[in-house]
């Protein structure tokens, strides 16, 4: 079934269907402290520089405090360095105008450039040293380090077909000269360091989360390769590192101490029948990253939090449907990619929420880099300009206003890139949680009009989850239908239900022992009662059921 991995969506009103897994010995998972998908407010966007040089771009991003000092007085005093057009290889540094919530690309207001596009890598893109075939064809991470005034630069081949395990690493001064590099993240000839895992985005971690967990290793490198081969991952990476302490500056080639803090293991059969054809759809369990496809696109990240909360995001465009490998038309005429290679359509934007204790767990070998897995993500479908393909990629943070810089590829007719913002906000939005948390098989709560409700639902671990919701006061005996038109008129499109879509009969199933059903964003006022149900079991037609959660309107 494929329709269970959309989140239908009626008049603006989200239902988010958030996976949760069990924590491995460690440090104690404390929910109170991870950041939530609705603590972000989304504040609206702005467009890169008009011209084809700016055009084709956002593959590398980095907020520089008081970049523009003298710009607007739109309090964002900040600049960026973006990478241009990514047929040329350059940098630039471009304002931060405020931005608008404008589904009207033309109506964005445009940044200003700062500094002139450059060769930020000082000649280094072309000139790879670690074979006669090894390549660079992107600068595909950028981050700016305040405590050295430099600007860090990762270059990339997304390509790779001989698996080169080639340096990527370099900085250059705040002006964008001066460049020196190029480095390797860990050691070579190691593979849970391969070029591949480590050659695309970066983004610092927490300051004091540094000194305290990771030796002060403060930046953070991560990749995903499409299909996750050739020394790949086979989901989003994270690897922590401070070149800094390696030299000042380390030898070109040197390798640089690293620590590996996520990755995913390549699986042949994850993506690959034994005959050597596609494997459509991996049984569960096959591949590490739940639902993996080859062509997921992982390309940046951020580490955000406020003054309890935090959390490590990672942005993207997550492939719904089933692998294929061949050209467009093959390929349920995919209309994303003209070109022949891996496809997956349709997709939807993702940002992928992950646990710092989860991490920590990984530092304390007690978990291993690829059992952790994010505990909620987050669908902007309704905030990208181009729901249907749009990707959203390279992603920086400022840390003193609290705000997420994210960019979204060909988001304009012309190939333009958006630049989206989300303010993380300390109060939660104000409204009071209901969080429904139990081992009995059969639970009634109440909640208050305007609250929000999150259900925690389980099942034995290893076993596939079924959920199915039923609104019987509204909709009674239509436990597995969508609401009518008729309904809708009616009821003026207030709610939105997670039932089914199409023929399909059940509307969301899992391979995991629990998940969380999170009615956070709707407004079930006047619903009278939900009855939330759990089974598991191999297929929808031996079902056994092991929980029901019964909500009642006060």
């Amino acid at each position: 079934m494929k329709s269970h991995r959309r989140t239908p969506k009626i008049s603006g009103i989200f239902v988010l269907i958030l996976c949760f897994f069990p924590a491995a010995p460690g440090v104690a998972q404390d929910e109170a402290r991870r950041l939530r998908a609705e603590d972000l407010a989304y504040q609206g966007a702005f467009a890169f520089p008009p011209g084809e040089e700016w055009a084709y771009s956002g593959q590398a991003l980095a907020y520089r405090p008081g970049g523009d000092p003298s710009g607007a007085a739109d309090g964002h005093p900040g600049s960026l360095y973006a990478a241009g057009n990514a047929t040329q290889d350059l940098v630039g540094e471009i304002s931060i105008p405020e931005p608008v919530a404008t589904r009207d690309f033309a109506a964005l207001p445009r940044a200003s450039v700062l500094r002139p596009l450059a060769d930020v890598t000082g000649g280094w893109i072309g000139n790879c040293t670690y074979d006669e075939e090894c390549v660079y064809r992107e600068v595909d991470g950028l981050e700016y380090l305040p405590q050295t005034d430099k600007v860090i630069w990762n270059l990339r081949d997304w390509y790779n077909a001989t698996a080169s395990d080639q340096d990527s690493l370099g900085w250059s001064e705040a002006d964008l000269t001066g460049a020196r590099g190029v480095w390797h993240i860990g050691p070579r000839g190691d593979e849970a360091f391969h070029n591949a895992k480590t050659c695309n985005y970066l983004f610092t971690a927490p300051a004091d989360f540094a000194s305290e967990h990771l030796d002060g290793k403060r930046l953070v490198a991560g990749n995903h390769r499409e299909g996750g081969a050739l020394g790949g991952s086979q989901g989003p990476t994270l690897y922590a590192l401070a070149p800094w302490e390696d030299g000042s500056p380390p030898a070109s080639g040197q390798d640089l101490d690293a620590v590996p803090l996520l990755y995913y293991r390549e699986f042949y059969e994850c993506v690959w029948e034994e005959n050597g054809d596609i494997k459509a759809n991996p049984e569960p369990g096959v591949c590490d990253f739940p639902d993996y496809r080859a062509v997921d696109r992982w390309e940046g990240g951020a580490w955000a939090r406020t003054a309890s909360r935090s959390a490590v995001l990672i942005f993207g465009r997550k492939a719904l449907g089933d692998n294929c490998y061949g050209e467009q038309e093959e390929c349920s005429g995919d209309p994303c990619s003209i070109y022949r290679g891996y496809h997956g359509y349709p997709y939807e934007p993702r940002i992928l929420f992950y646990d710092p204790q989860d991490l920590q767990n990984v530092l304390a070998g007690t978990r291993n880099p690829w059992e952790v897995l994010p505990y909620e993500t987050y669908r902007p479908t309704s905030e990208v300009f181009d729901a249907q393909c749009g990707v959203l990629a390279a992603a920086t943070w400022d840390e003193e206003r609290g705000l997420i810089y994210v960019a979204e590829q060909e988001a304009g007719p012309d190939g333009e890139t958006a630049v989206h913002v989300w303010q993380v906000r300390e109060d939660n939005g104000g409204r009071e949680v209901l969080t429904v948390d139990s081992d009995d098989p059969r639970v009634t709560a109440s909640y208050s009009p305007g609250q929000r409700v999150h259900i925690f639902c389980k099942a034995a671990q290893g076993r596939t989850l079924w959920v199915f919701v039923e609104a019987p006061r509204i909709l009674p005996g239509a436990r597995m239908a969508r609401p009518s038109d008729e309904y809708c008129r009616t009821h003026g499109n207030r709610y939105l239900f997670p039932f089914s879509e199409g023929d399909e009969e059940l509307y969301y199933a899992a391979s995991y022992g629990e998940s969380k059903i999170d009615f956070g964003e709707n407004d079930l006022t006047g619903l009278g009662e939900l009855v939330v149900t759990v089974a598991q079991g191999d297929s929808s037609r031996s079902l056994e059921t092991v929980q029901v959660v019964r909500l009642v309107e006060e």
